[in-house]
């Protein structure tokens, strides 16, 4: 599997993880607006940027919470404000993701990365910790745009190398970026929603976990699971799995609009 060819042929980093990891004991990511009482009770918390205001970034901050920017690499969404201003190009574009309404981008495009670094550099400014790096697995299903999104978190890390990276799944460059990241997230790793259903449901990634568990103890990669539940009782068996494997776990609903009460210590 990919995982265990990683590993038989990983090279050992040139960097080691960020020392912020070592006092992280819990997280979530909330692309909700408010909930500022919620947050502070977490050491690292994952926003969308343009929800947050300086206030409350501050606030944040200065109850010792880190706080990561949400940035897509792969997908535009129509309703991010610099999609209609002119700053993005629909040449970019590789057609519509009908799942999310979003749309998949070719991150080789050089006007795109440009654009990435410029959002980059804004959320930087603004106070951000670090930079949430999603809709990598746009190169399952586009190939030809894996080394332009491989250069892309490269220049990322070079721009900003005392941020924190922290990049969504796509295991399929996992090794090729492996020096530019600071922490792998995994969703969906034993609880998700399925949408066929419009329901929560259990899904059995042991295989999955395993590896990325011996991974992360050979490569000092930390990794966050985030699953998705509608009850504590699921929330819960969630976290207490990836706990067992050595990850750091967030349970939420599907939306990330809200921060759910399961219980959970």
């Amino acid at each position: 599997m990919l995982i265990g060819l990683l590993l038989a042929g990983f090279i050992a980093r040139a960097q080691t993880p960020s020392a912020h990891f070592q006092d992280i004991k819990n997280y979530m990511i909330f692309y909700g607006q408010g909930q500022l009482d919620q947050l502070v009770k977490y050491d690292l918390v994952i926003i969308q940027p343009d929800s947050l205001s300086q206030p409350e970034l501050h606030r944040l901050k200065a109850e010792g919470t880190l706080i990561v920017a949400y940035l897509s690499l792969g997908e535009v969404e129509p309703q991010r404000p610099w999609y209609g201003d002119g700053r993005f190009n629909s040449a970019w574009s590789l057609g519509r993701n009908p799942l999310w309404g979003s749309y998949w981008v070719d991150a080789s495009q050089v006007g795109w990365q440009e654009l990435m670094l410029s959002l980059a550099s804004e959320y930087i400014a603004m106070g951000f910790d670090g930079l949430f790096l999603d809709t990598i697995d746009t190169v399952n299903i586009f190939p030809q745009t894996k080394a332009g999104m491989i250069h892309l978190i490269e220049r990322l890390d070079a721009h900003y190398p005392n941020s924190l990276l922290i990049q969504n799944r796509g295991l399929a460059l996992l090794d090729d970026v492996l020096p530019y990241i600071d922490a792998l997230m995994v969703e969906s790793l034993s609880s998700t929603y399925d949408f066929v259903q419009k329901d929560y449901v259990y899904v059995d990634n042991a295989g999955l976990a395993l590896e990325l568990s011996q991974f992360s103890k050979k490569t000092g990669l930390p990794v966050l699971s985030l699953d998705y539940a509608n009850s504590a009782l699921m929330a819960e068996s969630s976290r207490q799995l990836a706990l067992s494997y050595g990850f750091l776990p967030a349970v939420s609903e599907i939306w990330l609009d809200s921060i759910p009460n399961f219980g959970l210590e």
